[in-house]
């Protein structure tokens, strides 16, 4: 990450060689199958959540649970439950992160909008198993959100600092979020193509019935902002197998936006044809 400040820098350095050590040693490895449905409710990409637009996604409880140390003996100094939504519509997947929080912690920058952060706010990071080895590696992809609405797509690379940007490694960026924060509560909400084509960004490439291993990491800054929570369900579950739903036969489901579009065509259509339904029932045989 060229553009990156020292500052963050030295954190991500820091999340690197903590990351790896606790997903081997915080609890016994368990993985827990997660059937992603088929989008049947729009989202509207704003960080709220509207009335029924995460009704038709599969939720998992959790709690992000923050160590004061890597290294036994381990003792839990934070907790931070909520719950974890997904959907995809055919074309993306779309996730939904619910924390409670009671201190709302901003991202800042000194450069907005050409920088990166100066001061790291409450984050998700999602990270990919691309290489299917249920290990954090080069290959791997990693995605982040930063309240407030700031969005990272990165990659894992074998050179330090062992995290790059897509673009900076000739990728896409391919990721839009949103966030807010209310009475003790911060909700995420983000979507990314389920294949965009950036191998250069080790994006994963999943298609409808593609499973891939996936583990939700919470930086909280009101705990300690060097130490990252990691999320467990209620069975202790902390990596998450994705098994994306076929979608129906005969087509894939539009997404929001292409619905959008195509609602003026599609009212002048349905007016179009009425008027000629009228016209031809007044016709004189």
């Amino acid at each position: 990450m060229r553009n990156l400040k020292p500052a963050l820098i030295l954190l991500l350095l820091i999340f690197a060689s903590s990351f790896t050590v606790m997903v081997v040693t915080a609890q016994p490895l368990a993985i827990e199958d997660v059937v992603v449905p088929v989008l049947q409710n729009p989202v509207s990409l704003n960080g709220g959540l509207g009335v029924n637009e995460w009704s038709d996604a599969v939720e998992l409880p959790v709690t992000f649970r923050f160590y004061n140390s890597t290294t036994p003996p381990y003792e839990i100094i934070a907790n931070r439950s909520g719950f974890i939504s997904l959907k995809h519509d055919c074309v993306d997947l779309w996730t939904c992160i619910q924390i409670e929080d009671p201190i709302e912690n901003l991202t800042i920058w000194a450069d907005y909008p050409t920088g990166m952060p100066t001061v790291m706010g409450d984050t998700v990071w999602i990270f990919y198993d691309v290489t299917g080895d249920i290990a954090t590696n080069p290959g791997d992809d990693e995605k982040g959100v930063l309240h407030p609405d700031f969005t990272y797509d990165g990659a894992i690379i074998p050179i330090g600092p062992g995290y790059d940007d897509d673009v900076n490694l000739g990728g896409t960026k391919d990721i839009d979020g949103a966030t807010s924060w209310t009475v003790g509560w911060l909700i995420i909400e983000m979507v990314h193509p389920l294949t965009s084509g950036d191998t250069a960004g080790n994006d994963p490439s999943l298609h409808p019935g593609d499973e891939i291993i996936t583990q939700y990491i919470l930086m909280d800054p009101d705990v300690d902002p060097m130490l990252y929570g990691t999320a467990y369900t209620e069975q202790w579950a902390y990596l998450l197998n994705l098994i994306i739903t076929p979608c129906p036969v005969g087509g894939e489901i539009l997404p929001l936006n292409y619905l959008e579009l195509m609602a003026p065509y599609l009212m002048v259509f349905t007016i179009a044809a009425a008027v000629m339904v009228v016209l031809l029932k007044r016709k004189p045989t």
